[in-house]
């Protein structure tokens, strides 16, 4: 399972993390990894090279880097990502898009994927703490990556959200 995405881009590159709803087995990690990696390798903006890396890590997350001093992400650059991540997600039965999750790793340093409401219960339960290391997916530069995307929960603007008590909190739409 790869944790960490080699690359020298420098700490202000912008980040898009897109956390799959489920954990990809082996066969399916090493595919989609290499898919990112050669999407990062060929994307443009407006028909010109970004500078970029991406690739899956944890078996979760995509995670896709741009320098944006030489050539800025356009709309245009971003939408064609967006694109293949949603490609992916339906090649593999994965939602890269529910922002309604919590991403932690448990004391067998595996990593687990809760909603918020079960979260919720986790944490009221004792089984999810203000220690427990969670992914903060709302990073967006390189730097914010390296330092703050694996973080306590305490540390987490994720903390509101699973330390209300259940009754009072209801995501149904």
């Amino acid at each position: 399972m790869q944790t960490t995405l080699s690359n020298n881009l420098p700490p202000h590159a912008k980040v898009w993390i897109y956390a799959a709803n489920r954990v990809f087995d082996a066969t399916e990690a090493a595919e989609i990894n290499e898919k990112a990696r050669q999407f990062a390798a060929q994307w443009t903006a407006h028909k010109q090279q970004l500078s970029s890396n991406g690739g899956l890590l944890y078996n979760c997350f995509i995670v896709l880097m741009v320098d944006e001093s030489m050539t800025g992400a356009s709309g245009c650059s971003i939408d064609s990502s967006v694109r293949f991540v949603k490609e992916l997600g339906a090649s593999y039965h994965a939602d890269f898009f529910n922002r309604m999750l919590l991403y932690y790793v448990d004391e067998e340093n595996q990593l687990q994927i809760l909603s918020f409401n079960d979260a919720a219960n986790a944490f009221t339960q004792g089984k999810i703490n203000e220690a427990t290391q969670v992914f903060n997916n709302l990073v967006n530069t390189k730097e914010a990556f390296d330092n703050n995307w694996k973080i306590s929960l305490a540390q987490s603007p994720l903390l509101k959200f699973v330390a209300t008590p259940q009754s009072s909190f209801n995501l149904s739409l």
